[in-house]
């Protein structure tokens, strides 16, 4: 039977984005899930925990979500994932949304490698990736099945879904998104890119009352 996974939650920056520090039961290998601003909170919590990230993976390619990446990649050799078609927003503020006042903080990425659709396995931890363009056209998911778990970036959230009108965003593929996600088991627990978590079940009610 694979190990248990520790999902722990930090959310980071002004706008609160949920960095998750995945690693599994008895090893000091992490991945970082959407590390956002705020590096020096990234890192304590990483010394806290006694990990390294191995990996960091990007749900999608917003600021908010990937400010930390190019420097946790420069001081940990951590390699960065992200899906092909998010890979413009790692090096472009216009499709990043990356304020001037945030600008002296990023730096372009050139990723390791591309997160593929299905089965993907990185840091010791497999994910199943699901894919989820909407809110942006590489919008991904990742998936523990035997966790019972979802980590969906700004695809779905406790109590709503991401918006579409930024630059990439297109509804009708999000409502095909969300479809794919509803039907998860409902007690798969959704883990968003901001806010609370909660099961798919409970969300899913929340939209189909």
């Amino acid at each position: 039977m694979a190990s248990s996974i520790n999902i722990n939650i930090l959310p980071v920056g002004e706008l609160q984005a949920n960095c998750y520090i995945l690693n599994p039961e008895g090893s000091q290998d992490a991945v970082l899930v959407d590390p956002g601003d705020d590096l020096n909170k990234i890192r304590r919590a990483l010394a806290s925990l006694s990990l390294t990230p191995a990996a960091v993976l990007l749900t999608h390619g917003h600021y908010d979500h990937m400010l930390s990446a190019a420097h946790i990649k420069e001081e940990f050799g951590a390699k960065v994932y992200i899906s092909e078609n998010d890979a413009v927003y790692l090096s472009d503020r216009a499709y990043n949304l990356c304020p001037d006042s945030d600008a002296e903080r990023f730096c372009p990425i050139v990723p390791d490698g591309f997160i593929p659709e299905g089965e993907f396995e990185v840091g010791g931890i497999s994910f199943t990736v699901i894919p989820s363009p909407g809110h942006t056209p590489g919008g991904v998911c990742f998936y523990l099945k035997e966790q019972g778990a979802i980590l969906t970036g700004d695809t779905l959230f406790s109590n709503g879904f991401g918006r579409t009108d930024f630059i990439g965003g297109n509804w009708t593929a999000l409502f095909k998104s969300l479809k794919t996600l509803f039907s998860l088991p409902p007690e798969t627990m959704v883990y968003p890119g901001h806010g609370a978590h909660a099961p798919v079940g409970d969300i899913r009610k929340g939209f189909y009352r």
